[in-house]
């Protein structure tokens, strides 16, 4: 399993998992990659204090699926910013937004299914 933490590529456990979200909490952007092979899934988190962006990928290009918060009820155009690890700010919906903690678990869910779409999150086709 390979894990980009803001560009920086680490061999990670699941126990070194934990640690590396702990430092996520600690900063108030991130840009988390993991990634279970050359043709296998990816999982990408992007956070902006307590919360998170996913996007799931099942392979290199594809569109993937992204992230959805199932009870977010306010407006459809309210965006939230994100940095990337190369400085760049991106802005997506709030709806797809998760509280940081929903994240950290599809994640984990993610290195223990070396590669699995985490069945807690809402994914919407992208």
């Amino acid at each position: 399993m390979q894990v980009l933490l803001d560009a920086r590529d680490m061999s990670v456990s699941m126990a070194k998992l934990h640690q590396c979200l702990e430092q996520v909490r600690q900063q108030q952007f991130s840009e988390l990659w993991l990634d279970a092979g050359d043709d296998g899934p990816s999982l990408a988190m992007l956070v902006n204090g307590a919360y998170a962006w996913l996007m799931y990928l099942q392979y290199s290009g594809d569109v993937g699926f992204h992230s959805l918060h199932p009870s977010y009820q306010g407006s459809a155009e309210l965006r939230m910013k994100f940095q990337l690890s190369n400085g760049q700010m991106d802005e997506y919906p709030v709806a797809w937004t998760l509280a940081l903690e929903d994240a950290f678990d599809a994640c984990a869910y993610f290195m223990a299914t070396q590669g699995g779409r985490s069945p807690a999150i809402t994914w919407e086709d992208s």
